[in-house]
This record gives C-alpha cells, sequence and structure tokens, in this order.
C-alpha cells in the first residue's frame, strides 16, 4: 500500500487540466469587466503610497488590499475556481478572512504602521509590484494564451497575493508582518498546482515568495531599530 501511495506523482492528484484552469481565469475576467481597470488603478495607488508620504497612507494601502482580497476572492476562487477544485470553497473563506483583516487594518488608528525605509527597499518594492501589475499579465502570451486569459492584480488569485506580501513583508513590521501568512498559504499552494501543470508561472510565484521572505528577514533581523517615526 505504502508502495502505491509513493508511486503517485503530484500531477496525479490534479483535479483538472491546465486548460481548463486558465480558462477558468478567462470566464472570470469576463465575468468582472472592467473591474480589472478598477483595480490596476488601485494597484497604481499603492505604488504612489508606498514612495510618498500621501495623507493616510496607512489606511489606503491596507483599504486598496483588502479590495483585491474580496474582489479576487468573489470573482475568481468562489465563482470559477470552487467550480474545478474541492479546496474552492475552503481557499474562499480564506480569502475573505484576509480581506477583512485588511479592512480592520485599515480602519485602525495607525492602520499598517509603515514607518522609516531605506531608498533601496522602496525602490525594490516599488519595482516588483510595478511589474506585476503591468508585465504579469503579458506572461499569458509568453505561455501561448491569449490576453483574455491574463491574469491582473485584484482579479486573479497570484498576482493579488504577490502584490500584497511583496509590500507587507517589504514595508511593516510587528504584528502586521502576520498579514502576510495568508497570501504565504496561497501562493505555496498555487506553486504546487503550477508545478503540477509544468506552467512557467511556478518561478514567478515562488521568485516572489522567496524575495518577501528576504525582505522580512531584512526588516526583521538585520535592518537597524529607529528611535524616531515618521508620520505616515
Amino acid at each position: 500500500m505504502m508502495d502505491r501511495w509513493l508511486s503517485y506523482e503530484l500531477s496525479d492528484l490534479l483535479m483538472f487540466s491546465p486548460q481548463v484552469y486558465y480558462r477558468q481565469i478567462e470566464l472570470a475576467n469576463q465575468d468582472v469587466w472592467p473591474v480589472q481597470l478598477i483595480t490596476v488603478a488601485g494597484g497604481l495607488l499603492l505604488i504612489m503610497s508606498v514612495n510618498f508620504a500621501v495623507p493616510q497612507r496607512n489606511r489606503i494601502i491596507p483599504a486598496v488590499l483588502a479590495m483585491a482580497w474580496f474582489c479576487a476572492g468573489w470573482g475568481f476562487i468562489a465563482s470559477r475556481y470552487s467550480d474545478i477544485h474541492i479546496a474552492g470553497p475552503h481557499i474562499e473563506v480564506l480569502f475573505y478572512l484576509q480581506a477583512a483583516a485588511l479592512a480592520a487594518c485599515a480602519v485602525m488608528s495607525d492602520g499598517l504602521d509603515i514607518g522609516p525605509r531605506s531608498k533601496i527597499m522602496i525602490r525594490a518594492v516599488t519595482i516588483l509590484v510595478l511589474l506585476l501589475l503591468v508585465a504579469y499579465p503579458f506572461q499569458a502570451l509568453l505561455s501561448g494564451r491569449f490576453l483574455t486569459s491574463a491574469e491582473v492584480f485584484g482579479v486573479a488569485a497570484d498576482p493579488t497575493a504577490l502584490v500584497t506580501i511583496l509590500i507587507i513583508c517589504g514595508m511593516c513590521r510587528g504584528w502586521r508582518l502576520l498579514l502576510a501568512v495568508a497570501p504565504f498559504v496561497w501562493l505555496v499552494f498555487s506553486a504546487m498546482t503550477l508545478w503540477s501543470m509544468g506552467s512557467m508561472e511556478v518561478w514567478i510565484v515562488l521568485a516572489g515568495s522567496l524575495v518577501s521572505a528576504a525582505f522580512m528577514a531584512y526588516g526583521v533581523l538585520l535592518r537597524p531599530g529607529h528611535s524616531s517615526r515618521k508620520p505616515g
């Protein structure tokens, strides 16, 4: 019996083909259009808030991320992904809980409590988030798919989780780093799925997760403490 179980590969446990998976993304894009324009605009607002001490940025960033997680949970996970994966309803709960946690953070007096950050960290977060917003959808073409199945922040789960974990790990500190748990859980789950499908996107998911871990390590272990904090 044990030999039989060990003979299985990850791809043997996959419940759908790559064609079915990306077809669900395409249908989700059709269902919510033109919400993608709003979510990408929200992503650009995130970049602006990361780079400049705009008024209430500690509230704006979690509010935008909360919107993105709710839209992805409703527009893709609940409406499409749950139709093809038995874990879909549980993942839907994860997305809604993350949206609720971010929304709760947005209404707190100090929000995400973004403190001073080095210019290198700010630029790194900015470049990576911008690539996820603008370039990531076009990897559909590199995979031989049409742009109708492009994965967009705030609709598709992977770019939403990647943007979130990069910002949280790169810009936050203290207990707010717990907001990176749900994105990390999804990214691990997604990486396993993409790997079993043989999709090139798995390398983007893994790279984004490793970079986020490096950001967190820098913020928690290596970055010297600040005696003063700037309002944000």
